[in-house]
């Protein structure tokens, strides 16, 4: 059974630290930047990319657009997408149908959207779709009053952080996944909008400039909506997360590869497991014979119980009434303390993970009203 809690709408502040790179927002760039520099040496070891030894080029700023409604209220709300990813829109793009105020989402061009479709929708081309000052001045002029995200780390979530600070509005910042302590740090003077006390507390680790709300989960109370209405499968799917620069492959790897031997689990790959260091490791995997999960079902229609390092995935199982279960060899102790924090159940453990606390509101209803436009 799902238990439920009512959502705290008092604005608090951080209790303690909890991120590598609490404030600096170009100390978190350059690690990622040295993470990445690592990635691309590995890789140029496997001679399977081009131009090995030479420094990672900074990818071209993609063109960005506007896609827009209006409201039946005063208001602008400016919102930014950077990616298509469920977790992404779930947590930007879920407060549409509770907005009266006008609405413009600023993202990349051609990223699929399906929310903004319709004929209350318009789409409008920037004057300098890829210089972001220019498009920061051009929004900060509009009548813009209030900015939402999931960060200032990407293009679109940069600008309108900047649109924030030149106009003078309100930030809001809507977590969208779990929280390690490699997370970018929050923009100052924004207000979050989290999952769970103890993610507001970690996030905002202990600044005094910033506020929160615990709200929930979008998509973890959407995939409550979507309980397994068959059997579970009780063969495992391991969620592979190589991609990710919180842990090295060795840790991510080598528990995804130990745990399908010795149990027989299918390894479903992340999407973002596309480099040529993944592939390689993919190739590696499938030659000891470890089978892979089938990635055109969805993640939200799978009913294998499910194992991961550190993902969502686990949580999202629960919810679902599937069982969820977390495993790695010798973790690093801040991968135990996410189990804890999440009350993530190991595996080999009497119980899978409980599901988590669910708020008795729809997350997105519970933000609305607090962008100063609720329908």
């Amino acid at each position: 059974m799902i238990r439920k809690r009512r959502a705290e709408t008092t604005p608090r502040r951080a209790r303690h630290t909890g991120l590598a790179h609490p404030e600096s927002l170009s100390d978190w760039q350059q690690w990622q930047d040295s993470q990445r520099r690592l990635q691309i040496a590995k890789a140029a070891v496997t001679g399977r990319i081009r131009n090995r030894g030479r420094a990672p080029e900074a990818p071209a700023a993609p063109a960005l657009t506007l896609t827009e409604r209006a409201g039946t209220t005063p208001g602008r709300v400016l919102i930014a997408v950077d990616s298509s990813s469920p977790t992404a829109r779930a947590a930007c793009l879920s407060v549409l149908p509770y907005l009266s105020t006008g609405v413009t989402v600023l993202h990349p061009d051609g990223l699929d959207l399906p929310e903004l479709t319709g004929a209350d929708w318009t789409r409008r081309e920037l004057d300098a779709p890829t210089d972001p000052d220019a498009i920061a001045a051009q929004l900060a002029g509009e009548g813009v009053t209030a900015v939402l995200s999931i960060g200032h780390y990407l293009g679109a979530g940069a600008i309108v952080h900047e649109v924030a600070q030149r106009a003078g509005v309100p930030e809001h910042i809507v977590q969208h996944g779990a929280l390690t302590p490699f997370a970018p740090p929050l923009p100052r003077e924004a207000h979050l909008h989290a999952w769970t006390d103890a993610d507001a507390d970690f996030w905002t680790s202990s600044r005094s400039d910033l506020t929160a709300t615990t709200v929930g989960s979008q998509h973890l109370w959407e995939a409550a909506q979507n309980p397994l209405a068959g059997d579970i499968d009780e063969r495992p799917v391991f969620l592979g997360q190589l991609h990710g620069a919180e842990l090295p492959r060795t840790v991510s790897g080598g528990a995804a590869v130990r745990f399908c031997r010795s149990t027989g689990a299918l390894y479903r790959p992340h999407p973002r497991e596309e480099d040529a260091l993944s592939r390689a490791q993919h190739w590696t995997m499938k030659k000891a014979g470890i089978e892979f999960a089938d990635t055109s079902v969805p993640l939200s229609q799978v009913p294998n119980q499910v194992v991961a390092v550190f993902s969502t995935g686990v949580l999202e199982a629960s919810v679902r009434g599937i069982p969820g279960w977390v495993y790695a060899e010798r973790p690093p102790m801040w991968v135990v303390e996410f189990w804890r924090r999440y009350g993530m159940a190991t595996w080999g453990s009497s119980e899978p993970t409980a599901p988590p606390a669910l708020i008795d509101a729809e997350p997105a209803t519970l933000i609305a009203p607090a962008l100063g436009g609720a329908a």
